[in-house]
């Protein structure tokens, strides 16, 4: 565990300190980024905040916080039709804002409404090939929407799950031509799979103790959630079977939630700590390739990741109140070394030996041919 003095630092080097993105006080509680990685969206009890990650600036923001209380979920939706990026994002207070870019570092407030009273929102999710708008609250209430254009939405259905708090929400595996809704309940392990056009139950499947978070990979047919007491816990999406188990030190008497999610394209696996530190897993070993820690913290609950320009990148926030200023810590995978090469000036030495050999061998062949010849001659 870091102590007060320490630094940000990679354990294995694995991973580079890039930068700090600053101008958030208090919790930060949600971290997303564009599916290019130029963008960034961070969600804090000071409301939520843009950032560009090509150059590490803030980019201003249409409103704060307000009435609507602390960001509490966010995503990034990209509509085929809509060049622009468009932000989602859902509050302590139940409001469900949406942001648009009308510039590179231009954005405006759309429209805002709140779509429960008083309760947390704590999950979004987006399927782009219907155009479906999916969000969870703490009043156990699965909405849906589509997403027209220019931008509205439209209801499609709400339904309240009795018994069972939503922690996460994600599009999964893709069954009758529609990607099903899956809402991972945070209390009681449980992993609710509903109809995306109706909301009607399809299945419930339990898988143990609380879920802290969740990150589903369709492509890779995976999906993982935090284990608050164990670790990160890996599951097929096809049959629900638990792959491997990546652990993370639990060091408090009560286990709190960690945020996960896969990087560097489904092979690696990204988890927080009740310690401050930064756990990065291979998903095929299970081994820890680096660990992250952010210096004097003792709650590391906020991550995402993305590639910025091609190099993976990991971005982890402090999600405890703390006075003053709470920054973004932006890690960039360390490029690998270059193989060992030979030195120029060698390499030509080399060049100019390999070409006496093959005058020698010339010289040698005429000779020979010559001596041939010659003794033609004379008989």
């Amino acid at each position: 565990m870091p102590s007060p003095s320490e630094k940000p630092n990679s354990k294995n080097q694995n991973y580079a300190l890039h930068g700090a993105l600053q101008g958030h006080s208090g919790a930060v509680v949600c971290l997303g980024a564009t599916e290019d990685g130029k963008l960034l969206a961070s969600g804090a009890s000071d409301g939520t905040r843009l950032w560009n990650l090509e150059n590490m600036t803030a980019i201003a923001r249409p409103a704060g916080a307000g009435i609507r209380g602390a960001t509490t979920a966010l995503l990034w939706v990209r509509r085929e039709d809509e060049a622009a990026e468009v932000l989602f994002f859902g509050t302590h207070r139940g409001f469900l804002v949406c942001w648009k870019q009308t510039a590179p570092s231009v954005f405006e407030e759309l429209h805002t409404m709140q779509v429960t009273q008083g309760a947390e929102i704590t999950g979004l999710a987006f399927d782009p090939a219907s155009n479906r708008l999916t969000v969870c609250n703490r009043d156990s209430v699965v909405q849906a929407y589509t997403v027209e254009r220019p931008l509205t939405l439209h209801n499609l259905f709400s339904v309240t799950i009795g018994d069972f708090v939503p922690k996460a929400i994600a599009f999964g595996e893709f069954r009758n031509n529609e990607a099903e809704i899956m809402v991972f309940g945070l209390y009681d392990g449980r992993v609710i799979t509903l109809r995306s056009t109706t909301g009607a139950v399809l299945a419930t499947r339990q898988i143990g103790g609380m879920i802290g978070d969740a990150d589903v990979n369709a492509r890779k047919g995976l999906f993982c959630v935090d284990d608050p007491t164990q670790g990160v816990a890996l599951y097929r999406l096809d049959n629900n079977n638990r792959v491997k188990t990546f652990e993370v030190k639990v060091t408090k008497t009560h286990p709190r939630a960690r945020q996960v999610c896969f990087a560097d394209d489904g092979s690696v696996i990204v988890s927080g700590s009740d310690h401050g530190v930064l756990y990065i897993f291979d998903r095929w070993t299970g081994e820890a390739i680096d660990e992250l820690a952010i210096g004097p913290v003792d709650w590391l609950q906020t991550v995402t990741a993305t590639d910025v320009n091609g190099v993976s990148t990991i971005l982890a926030a402090r999600s405890r109140e703390l006075a003053g200023g709470n920054e973004i810590l932006v890690w960039k995978r360390a490029k690998a070394k270059k193989p060992w090469s030979v030195p120029a000036a060698y390499g030509q030495l080399l060049t100019a030996m390999h070409a006496l050999v093959v005058l020698g061998a010339i010289i040698f062949l005429y000779q020979k041919l010559k001596a041939f010849a010659t003794s033609q001659l004379v008989q």
